[in-house]
């Protein structure tokens, strides 16, 4: 689906994926701003071979493109849902970089979001080199400003690598109440949980090696925050990682 496909069709109110045939090197694509504001869609349920796809900037540089692409939801106001199908492809195939990303701001506003599953094919591809360099998972600003969104759900399996959630990506998510980071979690980026003031505690597992500035900015005295493997802030976390936080912070080396 291109880019702006149904950019600003504010009265679609179901979209319907058919069921697909597994066509290797060749990504389901949801393109930049496909359904941006679509403000009549309840609901919508991800076709089966979703994936990331390698293109090419302006310059003709190598890049990689997320499959839900860039503002691909954004200001969906009353999308509550988004659901990942039965029968939904979750191999993981490296030599095609079969993996999904949640590009930027590809959710953002969606201020009726509830409940969002992350399958464990959401993961950066750790074997895809640098050339290009491979997306993060979930990039920036994917989610910020989901105002009723409660509950991210981090599917368990094999296949993710390496969990690495850009900055701001869940920013001003102030209903946000359950979120358990996957043990493959290896970066957080600047203010990548700002404002979620809906958190009561919330783990850092041990393998997070980077942290950006102000990640946990906005957090409230009443909120907690358990740190895994560490008894004070590793190399590789910035200095300003709790800068903005009034939340309590235990060490559990």
């Amino acid at each position: 689906i291109g880019d702006y496909a149904f950019d600003g069709c504010t009265s679609l109110a179901e979209v319907n994926f058919e069921i697909g045939y597994k066509n290797y090197g060749n990504s389901t694509l949801l393109g930049a701003y496909a359904f941006r504001n679509c403000v009549a869609l309840e609901s919508i349920t991800l076709p089966q071979y979703l994936r990331d796809d390698k293109g090419s900037d302006d310059s003709g540089i190598s890049i990689f493109i997320a499959g839900i692409g860039e503002h691909c939801f954004e200001g969906c106001v009353n999308l509550k849902e988004v659901l990942f199908d039965d029968n939904t492809f979750r191999d993981l195939d490296l030599q095609y970089a079969n993996v999904l990303s949640f590009g930027a701001y590809a959710f953002a506003g969606c201020t009726s979001l509830e409940t969002v599953e992350v399958p464990a094919f959401v993961t950066w591809d750790a074997d895809g080199g640098t050339n290009p360099m491979p997306l993060d998972g979930i990039e920036e600003y994917a989610f910020a400003g989901c105002t009723s969104l409660k509950n991210v759900i981090f599917e368990e399996g094999d296949l993710r690598q390496d969990l690495r959630i850009a900055a701001h990506a869940f920013e001003g998510c102030t209903a946000l109440e359950s979120l358990v980071l996957p043990a493959v979690t290896t970066q957080i980026a600047d203010s990548a949980f700002a404002g979620c003031t809906g958190i009561a505690s919330f783990v850092i597992p041990a393998s997070v090696q980077t942290m950006g500035a102000g990640v946990f900015s906005g957090w409230t005295a009443e909120q907690s925050i358990s740190v895994e493997g560490f008894a004070e802030a590793p190399e590789g976390w910035s200095e300003a990682w709790s800068e903005g936080c009034l939340a309590s912070i235990s060490w559990n080396a």
